[in-house]
């Protein structure tokens, strides 16, 4: 269980861990899941081997607290302690994201601010690099005050020196819509924030925000099933941010450095075997990657934090580190 002395323990883990330099994010960001016990507590003996699995297979940062990491289930104890491992775990070798959205959905707008401001106090004292906001997810955060609010949440996180990036993600969205565009362009002009990670699965809508993208907003793909179509026009976006890294992330640099028809037809692939349908709830999504990750024996159970889990019949795990292996090889030559 959960304890205040392990949080301190873990602080004090990272006071004399390497502090990754301030630069512009971009490249491969794994948003990493979340691995719990059989009695619903954050696992304590696995995040080591996830982290140091994801670095070495080639992820340029790690996103924390994210939707695939089950946030919105998640106490505000359990993210600082999320966020704290794996701060000291990276050892400053790749920059740590950290979602400063808190799961409170029914807060009025004040509240939505201060618990907002309160998880951005948690990953400034974590030592992460960089933030992560998805306005939309608030109940109380309209079309009408999402400006003002996002800058206002801007503005605070700049303070403690964190960049902040926006997330676009309907399926979390209260509203299930995404942000209007002419709200993201307005917004890609204010001081400190630095871009945006599209979950959308909307081709049309990515291709817009990567309108906006200049040298101080960077625009990040978060759809695996669109890499190849992402980066198929002049602008090319700054990386992406795919759940599949959690399990193969040789695999997902292989398919970023050659982000051809081919290999968007081997992720496709990938992506069935492991997710299922493209309509796929994010309890699939994240139950078939634990599931993986437990055979791997990177976790110790594939559960989900409401209890539930997903199973991957043994035949397709096979199949599937068979199919990583021979593209691994493919792509070397």
């Amino acid at each position: 269980m959960l304890t205040r002395q392990k949080i301190v323990i873990f602080k004090s883990a990272i006071v004399t861990a390497t502090v990754v330099k301030q630069t512009s994010l971009e490249g491969i960001i794994v948003p990493l899941i979340t691995p719990i016990l059989p009695d619903l507590e954050v696992d304590e003996s696995s995040p080591w081997a996830i982290v140091n699995h994801v670095i070495t297979g080639g992820v340029d940062g790690i996103l924390v607290n994210g939707a695939t990491a089950e946030f919105y289930s998640l106490s505000r104890l359990q993210r600082k302690y999320n966020l704290i491992r794996v701060v000291g775990h990276t050892e400053g070798r790749v920059p740590v994201i950290a979602n400063v959205t808190d799961n409170l959905r029914a807060g009025s707008y004040e509240e939505a601010l201060q618990l907002t401001k309160q998880n951005i106090n948690d990953a400034t004292e974590a030592r992460a690099n960089h933030v992560l906001l998805c306005p939309y997810y608030y109940n109380s955060i309209t079309e009408e005050n999402v400006v003002q609010f996002t800058k206002e949440v801007a503005d605070y996180a700049a303070k403690k020196g964190l960049p902040l990036f926006l997330y676009n993600n309907q399926r979390i969205h209260h509203d299930e819509k995404s942000l209007p565009i002419g709200v993201v362009s307005e917004l890609s002009r204010y001081d400190n924030i630095a871009g945006i990670k599209d979950s959308s699965e909307d081709l049309d809508y990515f291709m817009q925000l990567l309108a906006l993208q200049n040298q101080g907003f960077k625009v990040f793909q978060g759809s695996e099933r669109l890499i190849h179509a992402s980066f198929s026009g002049k602008i090319k976006p700054a990386g992406i941010v795919p759940s599949m890294a959690n399990v193969a992330p040789e695999f997902v640099r292989s398919v970023y450095e050659h982000p051809i028809e081919a290999s968007q037809r081997n992720m496709d692939w990938a992506c069935a075997l492991l997710y299922g349908k493209s309509d796929s709830k994010y309890t699939h999504i994240i139950g078939g990657i634990k599931d993986v990750l437990c055979k791997m024996g990177l976790i110790s159970t594939p559960r989900m934090i409401d209890g539930s889990s997903v199973s991957i019949s043994s035949i397709n795990m096979r199949l599937f580190e068979q199919f990583k292996n021979v593209q691994l090889r493919a792509y070397s030559k």
